[in-house]
């Protein structure tokens, strides 16, 4: 695993000062009928963690502590793999994207190696945000 604090020294990309959050997400409420959450959550702690959150009903950025972070300051480019269990076993969530000015875009693979007829690629863009601002009605 690569330290990101390390990486993100002389990064191009300012993901803000230290002991900071930076919250990037796509996540939309129903706040008319059943209050579910859905959508996609990256926060970055402290320049160093990264927390992923796959909004299915649920509203908490709490998220899943990412593992195998890799972040290339002179490109942008960023990915990291969040396991999850599901029905079929261990599965992942897989990113790789690139860390732009106020969002980061890229590729989420949804990889369920016990049965791969389920897996799932699909394109993200999730924009910079902050917690007071991160709720959007439907």
């Amino acid at each position: 695993m690569v330290v990101l604090a390390t990486l993100l020294g002389c990064s191009a990309v300012s993901l803000q000062a230290a002991s900071s959050e930076t919250i990037y997400s796509d996540l939309i409420q129903d706040c008319k009928e059943t209050g579910d959450c859905g959508g996609y959550t990256v926060r970055i702690l402290n320049q160093s963690e990264i927390f992923f959150t796959s909004h299915e009903g649920n509203c908490s950025i709490k998220g899943t502590h990412a593992e195998e972070v890799n972040y290339h300051t002179k490109t942008g480019a960023i990915s990291f793999v969040v396991p999850f269990d599901a029905n079929v076993g261990r599965s992942y969530f897989r990113f790789n994207g690139k860390v732009l000015k106020n969002r980061i875009e890229g590729t989420l693979t949804i990889d369920y190696p016990s049965n791969p007829t389920f897996n799932k690629t699909e394109a993200l863009r999730l924009f910079r945000t902050t917690e007071k601002t991160l709720y959007r009605c439907r």
